[in-house]
């Protein structure tokens, strides 16, 4: 969250200053932004990227709810129920539903959470079962979007290109999982996890931003480079003198909070059930 707080506030300032007619914000829609991570109440995000914060805050209250119910040990059953109310809900069109448990993204988060369960307990026949039909939702999914792209950008994608890109970045993850990709266990690799979240943040309207004043000045090349290279340099300040001092204690902080929800859930089932 504190990063999240950064960037948002770098990318409204900037915004006031050099977005000009196509990049506008508001100091309500800044304020909803920074309550609400991302936009919401009939209130745009002030970066267009921030629009899958909406899904991973919608996975984030699943794990949640399993944790205050003291669920989370029995967390590969449930990423099965997940999984299945997920087709279920795609089956028949159960619109109120979709949103609750993230359908669109489903497949992608049940598949890093059996990576994680892989890493930590090993392959096993079912894991592999839940890994495989998250793949195969993912794909399902990934398909539906390419008459979408066709219609709003004009770009009609292969969907044989699409399906490798797609099995390989499943291919890369098992592959950590399973501890097999010895040359990704480099420190470094770190790094580039560490940087990607401030600079998925950052990257998008100040970059738009930022061509549309300097481009009629500078090369082109040297302009998309020095873009990356800015964008990269704010990241990593940010996770230096942001995440990390905060990682620790805002964890414990979540987890103490979680814990406590958890023993007064708990307390009021055993209440309920004397009554």
């Amino acid at each position: 969250m504190p990063a999240f707080w950064v960037c948002c506030t770098i990318t409204f300032l900037v915004t006031l200053a050099i977005g000009g007619d196509r990049f506008t914000a508001t100091w309500q829609q800044y304020i909803v932004n920074m309550l609400t991570l991302g936009g919401g109440f009939g209130t745009d995000p002030i970066d267009g990227a921030y629009w899958s914060l909406g899904a991973e805050l919608r996975f984030y209250r699943l794990v949640a709810i399993l944790i205050i119910v003291g669920q989370i040990g029995r967390s590969e059953r449930w990423l099965f129920v997940w999984l299945i109310g997920t087709v279920l809900v795609e089956t028949f069109s159960v619109i109120k539903l979709k949103t609750f448990l993230v359908t669109d993204y489903a497949g992608f988060f049940i598949a890093g959470a059996a990576c994680f369960l892989i890493r930590a307990r090993g392959l096993s026949r079912s894991l592999v079962v839940l890994l495989c039909a998250s793949w195969a939702l993912s794909l399902y999914h990934e398909f539906r979007l390419l008459p979408y792209f066709s219609e709003h950008y004009e770009v009609d994608l292969n969907p044989v290109v699409v399906g490798i890109v797609m099995t390989s970045f499943f291919v890369v993850l098992l592959g950590l999982a399973l501890r097999r990709a010895p040359i990704l266990r480099s420190p470094r690799w770190s790094w580039f996890g560490a940087v990607s979240y401030p600079l998925y943040l950052i990257h998008q309207n100040i970059g738009y931003m930022l061509f549309n004043l300097i481009d009629a000045t500078v090369n082109s090349d040297v302009l998309f480079w020095g873009v990356i290279a800015a964008a990269i340099a704010v990241a990593l300040a940010v996770h230096i003198a942001v995440e990390k001092p905060v990682a620790r204690p805002l964890r414990s902080g979540i987890l103490l909070g979680l814990d406590a929800l958890h023993n007064r859930a708990s307390t009021a089932l055993r209440d309920r059930m004397r009554q």
